[in-house]
């Protein structure tokens, strides 16, 4: 789940930020319970002995990435530092929408996509480089894009607006109906019934009555899982992000 707030994440307790309007992200307030008075982002991380907010790169998260939770559960699997900062951000010219294709635990994930003119409110992630790298070991099914704020306009919960910041874009491109532009991100109960109704390929291949059957049986076999991906691009289901983006770095 996305939190409502900015935070600092350290093991299984996910303390709230307070950025100061104007300043810089390593300046925000921790406040931590039961620790006293509220100390500054970068001298909580320095006393952890992890990176301070300028050795961090910026992460836009579109999907699960943006629960601490998710984030926790893959960077304790890479044997890396769980302590990770979350900023609330707002991006203009990128929207949410989904994948074209199944995960392998059965759910359709999200994914950015070009959108001139919207601006979105999001997570952003800030993480050191080992945290990156395990970052990127659990995204098989994405590349890791590096966008520039100039193109799309960034701006941190505090008002910093660093000049670039990285994205997981879909290698299976994005999910979007013939004709009416990308399919808006919802619940996977409402995703798998509209595309029950409106994708026929779809329909033909996963009973979607009961989404969470059909999760189950997708998560269980790879080949529907691959079928249902070439059912979206043969039926035209299926568009580039247009966010370009440079190397991942």
């Amino acid at each position: 789940m996305r939190p409502e707030t900015s935070g600092l994440l350290q093991a299984r307790t996910y303390s709230p930020l307070t950025p100061h309007a104007g300043g810089q992200v390593g300046q925000a307030s921790v406040d931590v319970p039961g620790t006293g008075p509220r100390e500054r982002l970068d001298h909580v991380l320095l006393s952890a002995n992890v990176a301070p907010v300028d050795q961090r790169v910026v992460v836009l998260a579109v999907g699960s990435n943006a629960s601490p939770a998710v984030i926790r559960r893959k960077l304790s699997q890479g044997g890396v530092s769980t302590t990770v900062p979350f900023i609330k951000a707002a991006v203009t010219g990128i929207r949410v929408t989904h994948s074209a294709h199944v995960s392998r635990p059965g759910y359709i994930a999200a994914t950015p996509i070009a959108a001139v003119d919207s601006t979105t409110e999001l997570i952003a992630a800030l993480l050191d480089r080992e945290q990156l790298a395990c970052l990127d070991m659990t995204e098989p099914s994405y590349n890791r894009l590096l966008l520039s704020a100039e193109q799309f306009p960034f701006e941190l919960d505090c008002g910093e607006s660093p000049a670039s910041f990285y994205v997981y874009d879909s290698k299976r491109h994005a999910l979007t109906r013939p004709g009416q532009g990308p399919v808006p991100v919802s619940s996977q109960k409402d995703l798998f019934a509209r595309l029950a109704a409106d994708c026929p390929p779809f329909s033909a291949l996963v009973d979607a009555v009961e989404f969470k059957q059909a999760m189950r049986a997708l998560a269980g076999s790879a080949a529907l899982r691959d079928e249902v991906r070439r059912c979206f691009t043969e039926s035209g289901w299926t568009s580039d992000s247009g966010l370009g983006g440079g190397p991942s770095g």
